[in-house]
């Protein structure tokens, strides 16, 4: 018995989006983009573990409010897709 049968691999919701030249350049440069947020989330937590590490609270203070925009960057760009499948799908 083959389980893999009738599995076919897709993209699921965003095989319309894939399809065109448009579609495959947002992609990219979202992947992009997210690099680069995940580049800047490990940047700034590498900035936090030293301060603490140095035990410098001015450190830590300006290391955790420079925390905040790649975490909200890397966030919002995971939620991308999942709120394009929502208004796409709904």
């Amino acid at each position: 018995m083959d389980i893999w049968h009738d599995v076919k691999p897709g993209w699921g919701p965003f095989a319309p989006l894939l399809t065109d030249r448009v579609g495959m350049y947002l992609s990219i440069i979202w992947a992009a983009g997210f690099v680069y947020a995940g580049y800047n989330l490990v940047k700034a937590i590498t900035r936090l573990a030293r301060a603490r590490r140095g035990h410098e609270a001015d450190m830590v203070e300006h290391a955790e409010r420079a925390l905040l925009p790649p975490v909200l960057g890397t966030i919002g760009l995971a939620a991308v897709p999942v709120i394009w499948a929502l208004i796409a799908f709904a």
